[in-house]
């Protein structure tokens, strides 16, 4: 017989649970390591991943600043326009000056001066001294479609004029005499051979224009009109003396009653000889500089100053790079605002066609623009400047004159000679030029001394740096 045991279920798992005994201390050990094998794999992972991602990161970085080496600066932007009320700031002659604004009219694309008929109600030293300031607003910086120009004037009344006299020594301006003959009355631009009745200009060389004194000399490119047959431009030259600052001619920038906001090209040495991009004077066949590809990247958490006067952060700062610039491309800057004498504007020389002026208008022929940077930098700090200078005696130094002539376009040109006579603020000389070499600075080594305005039969002329002008130099550009 087959004895077939009964097993109580409920009996049987209370006999188990009530049987099972605790686990030894071995195997809490062993639970512990595998869990902190497990920690050490997780950890080993993600340090894995942190060190690959970092150095992804750090490859990616190298990679973005190789391909895009230039980082555009944002302190470069431009600054405030200069403060006319602090050029006049000269101790008690500062009660004489008044300055207006206005804002001008357009015709035909030209910012109109107006005739400015109070600009000859001073005599004597004040009326030397009164300034105009023409600023250009563009779309950008007011947000709306259209460039806002304001015209600000600066003048001293009759009373600045007895007070200079008594009082000479607030300029710093040692009196000038003129030396050698008369005034010459008819006036030309234009091209004068040197005293050896020779050319004696050179070609400035590639590697020479990019070092200095060279690389400080500008070409300026005025507005252009052109149609299907026909293409003009007016040209200057001028010279960086700050960053941001260029001296030239005021012919170049007030014609006609007119302002003219000119292109400047820093180092348009040469051009591509092509028929694609021909050497011409209107084209330097320079590639642009500013096109050029560039990358956003994010460069740091922007922060947020809250009503309680605490920052936190609010956004992602974001940066540009550019690529590396083409090979002998020419950086163009536009014209922000243009400083030139009150005198001009009332000269018979500005408002002449014919290019007949007189040695007294060209006693104002000066000017100073300040320039906006481009893709974050100045021009003077991709290029270089010189040193603005005023002297009371040129001795028998040797001086140059580089600029862009019409005659050797695109090429930049050089020559060298004395002063030959001093003629109140024109500087008479016959240190070779041509057209295209208006506002080209009289310089010694990186120094500026005046800036070359006419040429005439025998005689060049320039406009020196005065006590005057050198100070409304150090006071805003």
């Amino acid at each position: 017989m087959v004895t077939v045991a009964r097993i109580d279920p409920i009996r049987s798992m209370t006999d188990e649970s009530c049987s099972k005994q605790p686990p030894s201390p071995s195997t809490r050990t062993s639970k512990k390591l595998v869990r902190w094998n497990c920690c050490k794999v997780c950890l080993k992972a993600t340090l894995g991943i942190s060190m690959f991602l970092a150095s992804m990161g750090a490859i990616g970085y190298i990679t973005l600043v190789t391909a895009f080496p230039e980082l555009e600066l944002q302190d470069s932007i431009d600054g405030p326009t200069p403060n006319l009320t602090r050029v006049a700031d000269v101790g008690a002659l500062s009660s004489y000056a008044h300055v207006t604004t206005r804002q001008p009219l357009l015709e035909d694309g030209h910012v109109v001066g107006g005739t400015n008929a109070s600009a000859r109600h001073n005599v004597g030293a004040a009326a030397t001294l009164d300034l105009v300031q023409m600023e250009r607003l563009d779309a950008d910086d007011l947000g709306d479609g259209n460039p806002t120009f304001i015209e600000r004037t600066l003048q001293f009344d009759q009373g600045a004029s007895a007070f200079l006299a008594a009082h000479p020594e607030v300029l710093g301006e040692a009196p000038m005499s003129t030396v050698g003959g008369d005034d010459d009355d008819d006036l030309v631009h234009g091209r004068v051979l040197g005293p050896h009745g020779a050319d004696e200009r050179r070609s400035v060389s590639k590697s020479e224009a990019k070092r200095p004194p060279f690389s400080s000399v500008v070409r300026l490119k005025g507005s252009s009109s052109s149609s299907w047959f026909s293409s003009t431009a007016s040209f200057c030259s001028g010279t960086l003396v700050d960053d941001d600052t260029v001296l030239t001619a005021a012919h170049c920038v007030y014609k006609n009653g007119g302002y003219r906001f000119p292109q400047v090209e820093a180092h348009p040495w040469m051009a591509a000889h092509s028929p694609v991009r021909p050497s011409t004077w209107f084209s330097s066949g320079h590639a642009d500089c500013a096109n050029r590809i560039y990358v956003w990247y994010p460069c740091g958490v922007k922060t947020c100053r809250g009503w309680w006067g605490l920052r936190y952060p609010c956004g992602v700062n974001w940066c540009k790079r550019y690529a590396s610039e083409p090979s002998d491309c020419t950086w163009r800057y536009s014209t922000r605002s243009i400083l030139v004498p009150n005198e001009w504007k009332a000269t018979a020389c500005q408002a002449s066609d014919s290019g007949t002026c007189s040695e007294a208008d060209f006693q104002h022929d000066i000017a100073l623009l300040k320039l906006k940077s481009t893709q974050g930098q100045h021009a003077g700090t991709r290029a270089s400047t010189a040193t603005a200078t005023h002297i009371d005696t040129y001795g028998s130094h040797t001086y140059s004159i580089t600029g862009y002539p019409g005659d050797r376009a695109p090429f930049m040109a050089t020559a060298s000679g004395p002063i030959e006579q001093v003629a109140s603020n024109v500087l008479r000389h016959q240190i070779d030029a041509n057209s295209g070499q208006s506002g080209s600075g009289v310089s010694r080594d990186s120094r500026v001394y005046a800036v070359h305005v006419y040429g005439g039969d025998g005689i060049d002329g320039a406009r020196r740096i005065d006590a005057w002008w050198l100070r409304v130099l150090r006071s805003n550009y």
